[in-house]
């Protein structure tokens, strides 16, 4: 018993070094073949007054404060996205002498639509109406916090969906559910994360932050257990990361890189990294380097599947972190 301990631990060792040497050459080797001085101090920069902007002006919560629940706020979302994408596409098109791209109208309607998505999942407000109407105030964050969570996933899959079943259906799986998938890598790099949760997990910021789930003094009112009414939040908190991969690894990365390439990830980057905005600033900046690694691994591999395995690894580990330390 104590010698077979020795050799799975030693075999998983192993197996970590060879998964992180295989990510690290990945990572190296899609950052030589792209690199390029000018654009990568222009994203810099980019991005930089991005995150000065919306953190010292805290522009999110007051775009979301000010305008959500009025028509004007789906074109101040679609501006919102829009423009930090497109300029980022535009600066790739520059930097790296494909400034012909710009007249691909397919190209410009692929990015329509995904801006579109973004636009109708952050602004869509029914569900949020008729629950404030329809709720009591103890059980309203809990049910809203579902059902937002089920409908952004509804929001995200049916436009995208169609559109690959109108283009795509034929020349690739749908947008990184691809069936050719090795889940071992991934699984390893949770299991190395987990000792970096724990040491988080008793910080005073992240406790202030975590666990999201916040139902435990009025379940009963849904005349739901407990853990019941966590299995139902984390299932539908756990399905929006699904989407979230699904948009920006899957849809962004091998939709848009059709017309792209390569280039299609810094874009998703810039992207990736504003939806994050109103999460504490350290999670957005980290929130670059993650969706750099996990868009390489994305375009390399066509799935998605290990982002979806490291997005709700860590999403959960960090739940459930958080409950035990707060006795939930």
């Amino acid at each position: 018993m104590f010698f077979s301990s020795i050799f799975y631990a030693l075999k998983l060792i192993r197996i970590s070094k060879l998964t992180m040497k295989k990510t690290f050459n990945l990572v190296v080797l899609f950052s030589k073949e792209e690199f390029n001085a000018g654009y990568l101090i222009f994203t810099f920069l980019f991005l930089s007054a991005l995150l000065s902007v919306n953190y010292y002006y805290d522009f999110e919560h007051f775009m979301r404060l000010n305008y959500r629940g009025k028509n004007l706020y789906y074109p101040i979302c679609f501006l919102y996205y829009g423009i930090p994408y497109v300029v980022s596409i535009l600066a790739y098109l520059f930097f790296y002498h494909k400034t012909h791209l710009i007249k691909n109208r397919q190209m410009w309607g692929t990015v329509l639509c995904l801006l579109g998505t973004l636009m109708l999942n952050e602004a869509f407000n029914f569900h949020r109406i008729y629950l404030g109407k329809h709720c009591s105030v103890e059980t309203l964050w809990f049910i809203q916090s579902c059902t937002t969570n089920v409908v952004s996933v509804l929001l995200y899959f049916i436009p995208l969906v169609c559109y690959w079943l109108v283009y795509d259906r034929k020349s690739q799986a749908l947008y990184g559910f691809n069936k050719a998938f090795d889940a071992r890598p991934y699984l390893i790099m949770i299991f190395l994360m987990f000792p970096l949760l724990l040491w988080a997990s008793f910080q005073k910021d992240f406790l202030e932050d975590y666990p999201v789930y916040a139902g435990i003094g009025f379940i009963h009112l849904l005349d739901l257990e407990n853990w019941q009414g966590i299995l139902l939040f984390e299932t539908a908190y756990s399905l929006d990361f699904v989407a979230v991969e699904f948009v920006f690894r899957g849809f962004m990365v091998l939709a848009i890189g059709k017309y792209l390439g390569k280039g299609a990830i810094m874009p998703m980057v810039t992207l990736y990294c504003l939806f994050h905005f109103g999460k504490p600033l350290g999670e957005a900046i980290s929130s670059i380097f993650g969706g750099y690694i996990l868009g390489i691994l994305a375009y390399y591999s066509r799935s998605i599947y290990g982002g979806i395995i490291i997005h709700l690894g860590v999403a959960l580990m960090m739940e459930f972190l958080a409950m035990i330390q707060k006795g939930i």
